[in-house]
């Protein structure tokens, strides 16, 4: 199976096929023919070599809900049980202005009572009772985390922008044949990077599925919220080269889609690039550039805004981390908002170059960290189902 088809099969564009109806009505009866002629040669084959019922003894049913049953499933399936367990946590809520994405946090009373000590041991806290982000539940309580945040840019932005879109235009040329395939691909140019193959690194890419799969309808959710008009609909001089989705165009999905895989692709190999470069970080470097690119392109083709890419970096880079933190069962500590008013008008590789956490780098100007939770989050237990696909991706870039 090629890396594309493991990757966007469930996101090809349907409309771009429909043209081809006719013919795949005729391609699906004829692979009913042949199915039921095998069927009936079975079934046949049966009768003559099965003989009597012979009966077996009993056998002991599988571990219930574990981790140890992940090997015995198909690939698609672990991908489905894993993305729920990625997105799962995530929350949306909005006040009408901003959008926001948060956890909830559980804690029983005894919980409560031992991290409301802790906070006074350090220092006090200002917790409130009465705040919106901390509530009583069936069980104890919630405390709502915010992981990331924005509000739409003004519709002066938006036509401000229109600018920047059209001087984009001019890369067309040179540009065409890349935006073109990566309507439906963006990983086949990330495993140019890493030289991921389809047999040897089976876990990586279905990991990296898994990934898309959970972010899409947090990307969606994003967008639906955030409904901001394409740049077709604010001036008749753009003649997208590409069918302009039929969704939000802001924030961008290709540039949340490439900078989460960018995050987690650099996590996943981070001992093997060490391994092969010492401090040098060049796979890093690169899929930053290339995430940048991929986001660009989508410029260039006259179906987004600058300012899409600049949220969607934002955006994609959080939920990586996010994603990484579930499958590492590590603290999520990358929780950040982005500010329309501060994007300067041009997005590029040159504002994630190497990276939004990369220490040595300052974030851009359109991204600020949002405050700490205000109490000590409580310890859960790493998600065993989880690990075992991060485990065995892992090993797969072993020297």
């Amino acid at each position: 199976m090629s890396t594309r088809s493991i990757f966007h099969a469930d996101h090809a564009d349907h409309a771009d096929h429909a043209d081809h109806a006719d013919h795949a009505d005729h391609a699906d009866h004829a692979d009913v023919i042949q199915i039921t002629r095998a069927a009936r040669m079975i079934e046949q084959i049966r009768g003559d070599i099965a003989g009597e019922w012979n009966e077996t003894r009993e056998v002991p049913q599988l571990c219930f809900g574990g981790a140890e049953n992940l090997s015995r499933w198909s690939p698609i399936v672990r991908s489905e049980v894993l993305a729920h367990r990625l997105h799962r946590d995530l929350k949306f809520g909005s006040d009408g202005q901003t959008v926001r994405i948060y956890t909830s946090h559980r804690y029983s009373i005894r919980e409560l009572d031992d991290v409301l000590a802790m906070a006074q041991r350090f220092g006090g806290t200002d917790l409130n009772p009465e705040e919106s982000t901390f509530r009583t539940s069936d069980f104890g309580f919630c405390l709502d985390v915010s992981v990331f945040e924005t509000t739409r840019p003004d519709d002066a932005a938006f036509h401000e922008q229109l600018e920047e879109v059209l001087k984009a235009l001019k890369a067309r040329e040179n540009r065409s044949a890349e935006i073109l395939r990566q309507r439906h691909d963006i990983m086949s140019f990330f495993a140019a990077i890493f030289g991921c193959h389809p047999k040897r690194h089976a876990y990586t890419i279905e990991l990296l599925g898994t990934c898309l799969r959970a972010l899409a309808p947090i990307e969606m959710e994003a967008k639906h919220r955030l409904a901001s008009r394409r740049p077709v609909e604010l001036s008749a001089q753009i003649h997208p080269i590409i069918q302009t989705p039929g969704h939000s165009s802001f924030p961008s999905g290709h540039a949340t889609q490439a900078y989460m895989l960018a995050n987690v692709l650099t996590e996943l190999t981070r001992d093997y690039e060490s391994n092969l470069y010492d401090s040098v970080r060049p796979f890093r470097r690169q899929s930053y550039g290339l995430a940048a690119r991929v986001a660009y392109n989508r410029v260039v083709a006259g179906v987004h805004f600058p300012i899409d890419n600049g949220c969607g970096a934002l955006l994609g880079s959080v939920i990586g981390q996010h994603f990484i933190a579930a499958f590492k069962g590590d603290s999520f500590e990358h929780a950040h908002q982005f500010l329309p008013g501060h994007f300067t008008g041009h997005f590029d590789s040159a504002g994630f170059k190497v990276g939004w956490t990369d220490p040595n780098q300052s974030l851009p100007s359109f991204a600020a960290p949002l405050a700490p939770p205000i109490l000590p989050l409580p310890n859960r237990p790493r998600d065993e189902e989880l690990k075992w696909l991060w485990d065995r991706a892992v090993a797969e870039w072993e020297l």
